[in-house]
């Protein structure tokens, strides 16, 4: 019987995913990290990938506080310019200690709201836009169009 965790398993779940979570730069990579999907939500960029408003360069998770524990014994954490304690657990993938930044909702709340593909679930844009409009970047703006413009259209 084939172990359902090893690399070919891994292999063949990525290949058979939906075209969609297939268009988020290192969703390969989180699903080789094996990490409990219910226990993290995928915001920020990697949910605009999904829907293909825009490329993601990097992919922001953020986990529950058990989850950021057991990797902070094998990798180390730094902090995020909002000062959030965070693991780069690949060069693409960031992981975040159990709370969005300034949000402050935690993991269980976002996922409540979550889109789910796949069992990954996705920051819903409802709570993407309520990210991107306090953070307030350039880039965050310019997202904030992207997605208000698509939420217009897909009406």
């Amino acid at each position: 019987m084939e172990d359902y965790l090893s690399e070919s398993y891994l292999n063949l779940l990525f290949e058979s995913s939906t075209p969609l979570l297939k268009q988020v730069i290192g969703i390969d990579q989180l699903i080789k990290s094996k990490l409990p999907k219910d226990k993290m939500i995928i915001g920020g960029s990697g949910t605009l990938a999904l829907y293909g408003l825009r490329k993601n360069h990097d992919l922001d998770v953020s986990v529950t506080s058990d989850v950021f524990k057991k990797l902070a014994k094998k990798y180390p954490v730094t902090k995020s310019m909002l000062g959030n304690e965070k693991i780069e657990l690949t060069e693409i993938v960031e992981i975040f200690n159990n709370n969005v930044g300034i949000i402050k909702d935690t993991v269980k709340e976002l996922i409540e709201r979550s889109i789910t593909i796949n069992g990954f679930h996705f920051m819903s844009f409802e709570d993407l836009l309520r990210w991107k409009k306090k953070f307030g970047r350039e880039k965050d703006l310019k997202d904030v169009k992207l997605i208000e413009e698509f939420l217009r259209r897909s009406k």
